[in-house]
């Protein structure tokens, strides 16, 4: 989904991401920047506080990768 920044930096949040997550005029949003991207998280949620706390100790620095390949039994060959 897009959208476009106005001449005043305004957004638009799609009508129907506004209605699935309750929000109205007035309700306060926190927008955190990671990188090259916002995360834009409803005031109330809970999120924000954990997103901060995580940056704060440095846990998404880095992208999260999982190496699964010791944990998986070989492959059988055909």
């Amino acid at each position: 989904m897009h959208t476009v920044v106005s001449s005043k930096g305004q957004v638009v949040i799609p009508a129907k991401i506004r209605e699935e997550l309750d929000l109205h005029p007035g309700k306060r949003l926190n927008l955190i920047r990671r990188g090259r991207s916002l995360v834009l998280s409803a005031a109330d949620s809970g999120f924000d506080t954990w997103l901060k706390s995580r940056h704060q100790l440095g846990a998404l620095e880095e992208p999260l990768s999982v190496d699964r390949s010791l944990s998986m039994p070989p492959s059988k060959e055909l």
